[in-house]
């Protein structure tokens, strides 16, 4: 079954948009390098400087490895002094997904 795993990070004022570019740049090379990550969305609400990366992995198993990467580890360290706390991760089943053609 497909896992999806919510990922948000709460900006410092003022950090906003380098949060989301970063976010950004290492999402896009994350899915890129990670055959089993079918695809990321970054959400955002710039006003309360709310970030969500949402990513759908083809397993569980892909999805709980995320986080123990490298790749995961150095985009930590790019973010640490710009967000206010520890970041939240929710996983969840993949229940539908609706696609317009």
């Amino acid at each position: 079954m497909p896992a999806v795993i919510e990922f948000t990070l709460q900006a410092k004022p003022g950090h906003y948009d380098e949060v989301k570019e970063k976010y950004i740049a290492f999402a896009d090379a994350f899915v890129q390098s990670i055959p089993d990550e079918e695809f990321a969305l970054i959400t955002g609400d710039p006003a309360s400087g709310t970030l969500r990366g949402i990513g759908v992995f083809d397993n569980w198993q892909s999805g709980a490895d995320a986080n123990s990467l490298a790749s995961f580890a150095a985009f930590m360290d790019s973010i640490e002094d710009l967000i206010t706390g520890p970041p939240t991760r929710t996983e969840m089943d993949l229940v539908h997904v609706y696609v317009r053609k």
